[in-house]
């Protein structure tokens, strides 16, 4: 209930946390800062930014505040699906079950699936949506399991010094020929070796060959004769066919969803692409008793701070990583999924597993003394904590820590090297 042109005390306080942030260079440098929060969500659509010295920012007594990188979705905004061409291709037993989202009738991005597995960049993630706090999965086939590699056509590996086509494997199953359309049908699994995930978009589907074509490359291309090299398809209709699955069409902007059982109270999905709070190149800020979620990527990122504190926050529900203390790096043009390196970049993780293989001395500028505390971080897509800091050319440590935090759940889409902390 407040308004960004009050003063910003108690009975006349703000409206939003980016007034707030702004109004602290009101206030002498040096001084203590201490913004209060009033209990509620608080929807935000660009990155809180802190950058100056003696912080603190919790919740107004007990109080209950979040911070969402996403908006609710009211009961009024699902509706039943119409368009016979989406009718033909849902199972008749659902087809009065599905709802459908319009993400441009109601003014949000609705962004599609990307490639993501072993060795290529942490990116940020697709649109989710999230019921009762839980995300939902994407429609897949077959529902709980996987289904072997057959014949190889091309594998997709380059020979001779020659651009290698895109993969061509076979099946053996009769459901694939079934599917009417491959429009944003993506496969994933394991191609070729067991450590190696992927997920990887389709060409075509070939029903008289049995053939599918895929329209990306992948690390290690397609091998077949060993038991875990297995695939499953994504994100098809004619798979929507479990409470709590959904299938995302960006070209149309809509989202059809099969709700999940049982009553639902709070529908969100997940929009902001960049990181929910970032704290930089500042000293002796406190974040206390504050819950993040539904951003795309990461929820808090540090970058050349000192003593800078995270204690007794819930971090949850992310596209990426939980928390991410300094630079990543990113690497231009199209990425074939190799281990590659690229450029220092901030408020990303991006190719830094691939950068450290290339340069052992690379410095992320994460500062000292920083701290990860107390805090509860699940469900999030990529990674619990990035832990950076220290510089390995002098031996000099940074002395950042995590402490008494619980992790769980933290790579539901990114699912390689993507560890807890």
């Amino acid at each position: 209930k407040g308004d960004d042109r009050n003063a910003g005390t108690l009975s006349h306080p703000l409206k939003t946390i980016g007034a707030a942030l702004g109004k602290m260079k009101e206030i002498t440098a040096g001084q203590q800062v201490e913004v209060m929060l009033r209990g509620g969500t608080y929807e935000i659509d660009a990155t809180l930014e802190v950058n100056r010295d003696h912080v603190f920012i919790h919740p107004y007594q007990d109080e209950t505040v979040t911070i969402s990188g996403g908006k609710s979705v009211t009961r009024n905004s699902l509706k039943p699906v119409k368009e016979q061409a989406v009718l033909d291709r849902l199972q008749p037993q659902v087809r009065s079950l599905i709802r459908e989202i319009d993400f441009k009738k109601n003014r949000m991005e609705l962004v599609g699936l990307h490639a993501t597995g072993f060795g290529r960049p942490s990116q940020v993630a697709w649109t989710e949506v999230f019921v009762d706090g839980q995300p939902l999965r994407i429609a897949r086939w077959p529902n709980d399991s996987t289904v072997m590699i057959g014949k190889i056509q091309e594998s997709g590996v380059a020979k001779e010094g020659k651009e290698a086509p895109f993969p061509v494997f076979g099946y053996q199953e009769e459901r694939p020929s079934g599917w009417k359309s491959v429009e944003n049908m993506w496969i994933s699994g394991y191609f070729a070796h067991g450590y190696a995930d992927d997920m990887i978009c389709v060409e075509s589907i070939d029903t008289i060959h049995k053939m599918i074509h895929t329209r990306q490359h992948t690390v290690y291309g397609f091998m077949t004769g060993a038991p875990w090299r297995q695939w499953f398809a994504l994100n098809l209709l004619e798979e929507l066919d479990v409470p709590g699955e959904y299938v995302i069409d960006a070209g149309r902007g809509k989202m059809y969803v099969y709700p999940p059982a049982g009553k639902m109270e709070n529908w969100s999905v997940s929009l902001l692409e960049s990181p929910l709070m970032a704290i930089e190149h500042c000293k002796d800020v406190k974040v206390q008793g504050i819950t993040f979620e539904y951003g795309r990527h990461i929820g808090v990122y540090m970058e050349n701070t000192h003593r800078a504190l995270i204690k007794n926050c819930i971090i949850r529900n992310m596209g990426g990583v939980g928390v991410s203390i300094g630079k990543g790096t990113l690497k231009a043009g199209n990425q074939r999924g190799h281990e590659s390196g690229g450029s220092p970049a901030s408020r990303v993780v991006g190719d830094l597993m691939g950068t450290v293989y290339q340069n052992i001395l690379f410095n992320r500028e994460g500062g000292t003394e920083n701290g990860v505390v107390d805090c509860y971080i699940y469900n999030v897509g990529a990674g619990g904590i990035s832990l950076g800091g220290g510089d390995r050319a002098s031996l000099t440590p940074a002395g950042n820590y995590v402490e008494n935090c619980r992790i769980h759940d933290y790579n539901r889409i990114e699912k390689s090297y993507r560890p807890g902390i």
